[in-house]
């Protein structure tokens, strides 16, 4: 069964890491597909819920890009590279997700399970 939040190396996984990537791209967050590009309004939301995006702006790494999960012989979308670092360090700053301990898995927090569905995301009652 596939994990519901997990970390992938420094960035969100799991079934929220793929509605994340989704819903970042139905609302306008990222374009480019293939190749995303974090757009001006995107940057501006992200920063409006409490992500700090300062970073993007002085770090030589690629600052985002489609990680995939692989499970079950599928694959699975989700943000990587910079941007994926910061938003999975900043879901857990604004308590939205909370490490658990000895495991690469997260637990989604009531405040995160309101803040993702604001962003879009739904996830049944049980996960």
């Amino acid at each position: 069964m596939r994990p519901v939040a997990r970390m992938c190396y420094d960035h969100l996984s799991g079934v929220l890491g793929e509605a994340l990537y989704n819903a970042l791209f139905r609302n306008g967050f990222l374009i480019g597909g293939d190749k995303p590009e974090l757009t001006t309004y995107g940057e501006e939301e992200l920063v409006r819920i409490g992500i700090d995006l300062a970073p993007l702006k002085s770090s030589p790494r690629k600052l985002v890009n489609a990680c995939m999960e692989r499970d079950g012989g599928k694959m699975y979308p989700h943000i990587g590279s910079h941007l994926g670092g910061l938003l999975l360090s900043g879901f857990v700053s604004i308590g939205w997700l909370t490490p658990m301990d000895g495991s690469k898995d997260l637990t989604i927090t009531p405040a995160g399970r309101d803040g993702f569905s604001k962003l879009g995301i739904y996830l049944p009652a049980g996960m």
